[in-house]
């Protein structure tokens, strides 16, 4: 099986779960799940992220199938499109989708360093990047987030950076910078906006959040490596809901944590298993307009969906 660190880079290194009997101090309610391995409609191979539009229709991205497909609240499959390549409306492992509130599809095409944009039902509107370090350009883009203002920000595994981007696509600010300091980051593979509460960064290999406002400033940092409350194995997902909490998949975990938005622990769910609310490697979160969590539960090739009560 391939997983985004074999298929980006060859010394990403192996996830290894910590500890398999996390309790789960959150109630939580499963509200839905569907998925299974295969090449088939409604099937994946390694589900990696997952975005909601407000209309609340449900966008998969599958690394090794290389395409999206998009689903009813129910789990109704109502499009699909992508392959391996690197023509327009191809892929190579894609890893990270967002939504903006118009309905249009963004996909940070990871392999082919570009962005490619689209309408719900596949159709192709734009793209672009190339590979490279310049201003506009990428190296491995492994996350995507778009705001409220149409505004793009791209994060880049490769050069450890954000970009962001006006709607058409225009070059506006970049920070980061490879490193385990302060705005550093290493194999960064998610970001998060929120109106308030700025843009989240999931920062892999330094096991931590970091925090900034949407300029770049930054403003916070939280987590170590570890099983605890508040530390992270590998995380790779996060997710901010309407009240700016913010939620991580704590990957090698197999849990999912919630936070404030300066990052002090508020509940946690989900342990090591195949069953219904339980994780092998959870990688992409989003919430929908109604409060559905949903996660994309990759190892076990499904989408699970939340009800939380904290």
């Amino acid at each position: 099986m391939r997983f985004l660190s074999d298929a980006l880079a060859d010394n990403a290194g192996t996830l290894e779960t910590l500890d398999s009997t996390i309790s789960h101090d959150a109630r939580f309610e499963i509200l839905t799940q569907w998925g299974a391995y295969g090449e088939g409609d409604g099937q994946f191979r390694c589900p990696v992220d997952v975005a909601v539009s407000p209309q609340g229709v449900v966008y998969v991205l599958d690394l090794e199938d290389h395409r999206v497909q998009s689903f009813s609240a129910e789990g109704q499959l109502l499009a699909k499109w992508g392959g391996e390549g690197t023509s327009d409306g191809l892929f190579r492992f894609p890893t990270g989708i967002a939504v903006d509130l118009n309905g249009n599809v963004y996909v940070a095409d990871s392999c082919n360093h570009r962005i490619q944009t689209f309408s719900a039902d596949g159709t192709l509107l734009a793209k672009f990047g190339l590979e490279g370090s310049a201003d506009g350009r990428f190296k491995w883009p492994s996350g995507i987030a778009v705001d409220n203002s149409g505004n793009i920000y791209v994060l880049e595994t490769g050069n450890c950076r954000v970009q962001k981007f006006s709607l058409d696509g225009n070059f506006v600010t970049r920070w980061g910078g490879e490193g385990t300091g302060v705005e550093e980051f290493k194999w960064p593979t998610s970001i998060a906006v929120h109106a308030n509460a700025g843009v989240f960064v999931i920062d892999v290999a330094n096991c931590c959040v970091q925090r900034f406002s949407v300029d770049g400033v930054f403003l916070t940092r939280w987590g170590e490596k570890g099983s605890d409350e508040g530390q992270f194995w590998c995380p790779n997902g996060i997710e901010v809901d309407a009240d700016g909490q913010v939620y991580v998949a704590d990957t090698g975990n197999s849990r999912i944590q919630v936070f404030t938005p300066d990052g002090k622990f508020l509940t946690q769910w989900g342990c090591e298993g195949n069953e219904a609310g339980q994780f092998s490697y959870p990688y992409g979160l989003a919430i929908s307009t109604t409060g559905t969590i949903y996660v994309a539960d990759t190892r076990n090739h499904r989408l699970q969906g939340f009800r939380v009560e904290r």
